[in-house]
Parts: C-alpha cells; structure tokens; sequence
C-alpha cells in the first residue's frame, strides 16, 4: 500500500536545542537560500560554501596574519614581513617587521599602512617614501586596537580607558593632547571600530560613541546618549558592514548595532553553541559578500569551530576543514577575506600562499571537504509511522573525470530514532557520474517510530546542492 508522500523540511540553519528533540537540525559547509515563490520546492534549498583555490604564491612558508587595501594595491602580513601586491598579481617585500606581529590589525589613511601587532607595538608603512618603520613616538604607548576616521589614526591604550590620536594623515605622530578617555563607564578599551565616520569604542561591559568634530584635544567628541552596557567577548570578534556592526557580547549573544542600540540576531540554538565554549581573545572574524549573501564567519580557533551568520538570509550555518592529516575537523581554514579585483582573497591551509573563495571548488588543497545536514525532526503527532522511501532531488550528474576520486560520487545517509543520540547507516546512493542527470537517489524500508532525524554526508569533491526531501510514510498505529 502506498503511503502519504511529503515533503520534510532539510534543514534551515544550525539550531542544536537543549532538547535533542526539538531540534538538532545542522548545516556544516552548506548554507541555505530561499526558493523563488513559483518554485515546486516549497523549503529553502541548500547549497555547498566555497573553499580556497589557489591565487598567489608568496615564496616563504609563513602564516598570513591580515590584508588590506589601499590605493589599488593588496597589503598582506606574512610572517615577519608586509607585502605589496598589484592587480597583476606582481608583489614585492616592503618591510619586515622585529618580532611575530601574530594576528594583527590593520588600517590606513591613504597615504599610510598602520599595523598593530598582537604584543601592542606598532609598524607604519609609508608608500609614497616607500619607508617601512615602528612607530617610535613618545606618545605612542602599547595599544590594543586600531582604526582610522578622517585621516586621523585612533589607538585605544592597552589595559586602560583611553585612545591617542595622531597628527592629520600622519600616523607617526601623537600630539600629547591628544588622548582622552572613555568615562560612561570606568572598563578597559578593548576594540576600536570606525562605522558611519564615527568611533564606537567597545569596553569589557559597555560600549560608547564619539564623533569627529575636527578640532579640539583630541578632535573627537563623545555623542551625548550614544551609549550602551554590552561588553564585548573578545577584541577580534566584531566586524564592520554597511549594515552596522556585528560582535559577540559578553553574555555569549551575537547582536548587530547600527543606531546606537545592539539588536540580537543571534537565535536559542546558536546561543547554545556559544555557551559550550570557552571564549578567549582567540576568535577571528571575517566578512564576505557572494552571490548576494554576505556572510560573517567567526573562527574560534581555541574550541576548533567555525560559526557563520548570513546577513541577506538572517540565518546561520557551521564551517570546518580537515586538520593537516584529515582524521579529525576543526575550524574553517580561511581565518581573513577582502574583496580585490573582484575576487574574495583569503588565507587557506598552506603557509605563504593566498586564494581566492570559490564556489566550484569542492576540496582544499586535495583534502576533501565533509558536507553534513541534519534535518529537523520528521514528526506526526507522536504516532509511530514507517518511513517507506526516502527521495532526494539533487544536482545530479555531478562527477569527476575518471580515475579522479569523485567520478563515482556518493550521498551518505543515517537516521535516529532517539534524537540524534545514536545513528544507523544505510548504504550510500551515487549522486551520478558525467552525464547521469537523471539519477534517483532514495532509501527504502527505514523502520517504524515515533520519530526521524535525517543525517546526510558528502565527501566527494563533487557540486553540492541538495533541492528537497521527501518522506513516504504510512501510519503504524499509536
């Protein structure tokens, strides 16, 4: 007897609840889109996130700690020293700093490159003197953040209250009036950020609001009411888009604030990620727009996780990569991204060399790529029912040339009956090889319950994109 023949909702986001059984639902390197309203598929469909392919080699096996971009020209720090590359992808070394800078900061005034290093010293390159050097100025103290608003170079003091500023479009010089300190509430500067021409000064429990006024000791003035008690988890766990700024606060919630008032946006399900971790300073976050999303990525390198917002869809997913000998995952390799020459250009796994995110790459450096969905829970009532036949409608016809590992490419799939607690393995269903684009993927006979949670998995270096799943299922009675 046939049964009734539903579509089952995949998976929207990652949303691991307290409770298994109102969801586990998971997407680990995919991410949603909704469908057009005229589309059969009436839930979001998921697709694969781009990995790393191969831009530029700098010749010296060392970490990338940061780009930017000024007059048309991509800064990188490598290791010990600071790169200048073109649009021809022609780059020279430009200075080369005393000790590890580690992961840094980055800013510029037009004129200036101003690099803050993670011990607080900080280098400056000049490009028109081409004059790379510390800055050594008597004002100058050991700083923990950095950022620059109308041409003036804004360093908050490590461990106090204050910032410092520099002369007009010159970062090498700190007028000894020009320092002030952030008094709504008596907490340590942790990050500086720069967002709509004013400078929003982020504390360990608050977060206030100065404007440039263009004259005065220093030339900035606090913003009368701007102010608010959210302090920030860790110095490099904001980020800036023209939307407002994003940042984990310290009570373990991602907010977005662009009006002087955060907004959390993060949900129940991320929150509770968060809370499992121990948060220390070693977050990095980075932004990118594709295809229309523009996504933010936080890399907690510490606890080896990658968790991604979409800011066009307001939801999130996961990101990971293989650690260099592939038997364990850990957070998403890409840890810094900037847009130059129309190209996402980011770090990857290997040391010295830059990439750029692509979307029809399915590997990292030869390592597979482990796709995973979770579905939400397949529910009815709590009436046991059988899952007769479970349909996929995919991308088929996806794989590789042979003897490429991908010409026969596969699907994974495991279901619980106990909320995601333990799994059983059904054989994998080929995704089709060059040409099969027709190719049915379905799983028969999964057993009785009162409850589905779907598993799928992917490793193949293969286009992943899953459209809709449906579920024949009959009722087994109560």
């Amino acid at each position: 007897m046939m049964g009734e023949l539903i579509q089952i909702n995949l998976a929207q986001e990652s949303y691991q609840s307290r409770s298994s059984l109102l969801s586990s639902a998971k997407l680990y390197n995919m991410y949603a889109e909704n469908t057009l309203a005229t589309s059969p598929f009436k839930t979001p469909v998921l697709f694969n996130t781009p990995n790393p392919n191969f831009w530029l080699d700098l010749g010296i096996y060392n970490d990338i700690y940061g780009f930017i971009e000024m007059n048309n020209s991509l800064y990188v720090v490598c290791g010990l020293d600071l790169f200048k590359i073109n649009a021809n992808k022609v780059f020279i070394k430009v200075g080369t700093m005393a000790t590890s800078p580690g992961i840094v900061q980055l800013t510029e005034n037009g004129l200036q490159i101003t690099i803050l290093t993670s011990s607080g010293i900080s280098y400056y390159y000049d490009e028109v003197g081409n004059i790379f050097a510390e800055i050594t100025d008597p004002n100058y103290f050991l700083a923990s953040s950095v950022c620059t608003i109308d041409g003036y170079t804004i360093f908050s003091r490590i461990e106090s209250g204050q910032f410092f500023v520099s002369d007009l479009r010159d970062t090498t010089t700190y007028p000894a009036t020009y320092i002030a300190t952030a008094e709504a509430v008596s907490d340590n500067i942790i990050r500086l950020v720069a967002y709509n021409n004013q400078l929003y000064i982020f504390g360990s429990a608050s977060v206030e609001i100065w404007q440039s006024v263009g004259a005065g000791d220093p030339p900035f003035q606090r913003i009368n009411g701007a102010f608010f008690e959210e302090g920030i988890a860790a110095k490099d766990s904001v980020i800036v888009d023209s939307s407002g700024i994003y940042f984990l606060g310290k009570d373990g919630i991602f907010y977005n604030v662009s009006a002087y008032l955060p907004q959390r946006i993060s949900t129940f399900g991320i929150e509770e990620i968060i809370s499992k971790m121990s948060i220390t300073n070693n977050v990095v976050t980075l932004l990118y727009t594709q295809s229309g999303h523009k996504f933010i990525s936080w890399n907690f390198l510490s606890e080896q996780k990658t968790i991604v917002f979409d800011i066009t869809t307001q939801l999130w997913h996961e990101r990971g990569s293989f650690n260099s000998s592939g038997s364990a995952q850990q957070e998403w390799s890409c840890l810094f991204a900037i847009n130059y020459n129309n190209q996402i250009i980011t770090n990857g796994k290997a040391a010295g060399k830059l990439y750029f995110l692509d979307q029809n790459k399915y590997d990292e450096d030869d390592q597979e790529v482990l796709a995973e969905v979770i579905t939400s829970l397949v529910f009815k009532e709590y009436n046991n029912f059988s899952i007769n036949n479970l349909v996929l409608v995919v991308d088929s016809g996806v794989g590789l040339e042979y003897p490429n590992q991908g010409f026969n490419p596969k699907i994974m799939m495991a279901f619980s009956i106990d909320g995601g607690k333990t799994w059983t393995e059904r054989s994998p269903q080929p995704i089709g090889k060059i040409g099969q684009y027709r190719q049915k993927i379905n799983w028969a006979n999964l057993g009785k319950s009162r409850e589905f949670i779907i598993r799928l998995r992917i490793s193949d270096p293969v286009k992943r994109s899953i459209l809709a799943a449906y579920v024949e299922i009959t009722d087994g009675g109560i």
